[in-house]
Parts: structure tokens; C-alpha cells; sequence
């Protein structure tokens, strides 16, 4: 069996009836708001529970894959070689098992600096930096608010692209 990112949403495509979701699209909706309304409580449990992995930075998820998922486009890996493959692996394995590194691989802990950053850009009113900190603040918003998982890497790599510059912005001000 091929492997999926997302089991759930591939389980619904391949034996679900898509059709009718999609039909009664409306329905559905309004029954999440039902249960929503009766059981408010759950419902912010529930959040927590999926926001978790962008604000709270122990949390051990899937970051990146080395393979490819089956598929009819074509579409495979190819290494230049045994050796650099056998290189990439052992970079990736050192990634998440020095506990020193590991921390920099966690999205609540890049979210806390970007916040730490956009803190101390709003206390020196420098509003290069409030601006830089910001489009990737309301990404994490926006993920905290309308994603169903609870720390997907890939949706925050922004942030860690981003934070070492925010950093020398914050340092290095010329």
C-alpha cells in the first residue's frame, strides 16, 4: 500500500462518497456548528490540541520525507550518487537526534522568537522590524486558526527561513 500524507483525506477519496460531501456541503457545515455550540468546551480542547505543535516546541513530528510517494506523473527520485544519498540521510538522522539541534527544528520555538523579535521591535519602535515580524506572525495566526494538523512543517517553513534575518535585522541595524 502506498504511503499518504494524509491517510484520513485519502481513505475519504478512495471509499467515501466525495459527491455527496460535496452536495451537502452546507449540512455538514452547519452540523459542526451545531456540535460546536453544544459542546463548546470540547471544541477548544480540540483546538489546543491541534495548535499545539506551533506554540508549544516539545513536540516530536514528521518533518520532511526522502521519498516519493507513488504516483502515475512520473515523477521519482533520483540521487547523483550512493554516496551523496547515504551523506543526505546521515545529515537529516543528525538533524533529529542531537538534542542540541533538535530544538531548532521545532515550529513553537520559531514562533516564540519571531514573537520575542516582534516584541522587541514594537518596545524600540522600529517599525522595519514589526513589519518583517508580521507577515509571519499572521502565518502562524492563520495556520493556528485554519489547519488541521497540529505542527506540519511544511506549512511554517517560512518562519524558519525567515528568523535568522530577523535576528540580524535586530542586531545588525545599518
Amino acid at each position: 500500500m502506498p504511503y499518504f500524507a494524509d491517510p484520513t483525506k485519502e481513505y475519504i477519496r478512495e471509499n467515501g462518497d466525495v459527491k455527496a460531501l460535496q452536495d451537502n456541503l452546507n449540512e455538514y457545515f452547519g452540523l459542526y456548528i451545531e456540535l460546536g455550540v453544544e459542546h463548546p468546551l470540547e471544541y477548544i480542547k480540540a483546538w489546543i490540541d491541534e495548535t499545539r505543535g506551533y506554540w508549544n516546541g516539545g513536540y516530536n513530528y514528521w518533518r520532511w520525507e526522502q521519498g516519493v510517494v507513488l504516483n502515475d506523473l512520473g515523477i521519482y527520485r533520483e540521487y547523483p550518487s550512493e554516496m551523496i544519498h547515504r551523506l543526505m540521510c546521515e545529515y537529516l538522522w543528525l538533524w533529529q537526534r542531537i538534542p542540541l539541534l533538535i530544538p531548532f527544528l521545532c515550529i513553537g520555538l520559531q514562533t516564540w522568537l519571531i514573537m520575542l523579535v516582534m516584541n522587541e521591535g514594537i518596545v524600540r519602535g522600529d517599525k522595519v522590524i514589526v513589519a518583517m515580524t508580521l507577515p509571519l506572525a499572521i502565518n502562524i495566526l492563520t495556520l493556528m486558526l485554519a489547519t488541521p494538523v497540529f505542527a506540519e512543517f511544511r506549512y511554517a517553513y517560512s518562519s524558519f527561513l525567515c528568523v535568522p534575518f530577523l535576528f540580524l535585522a535586530c542586531v545588525c541595524r545599518e
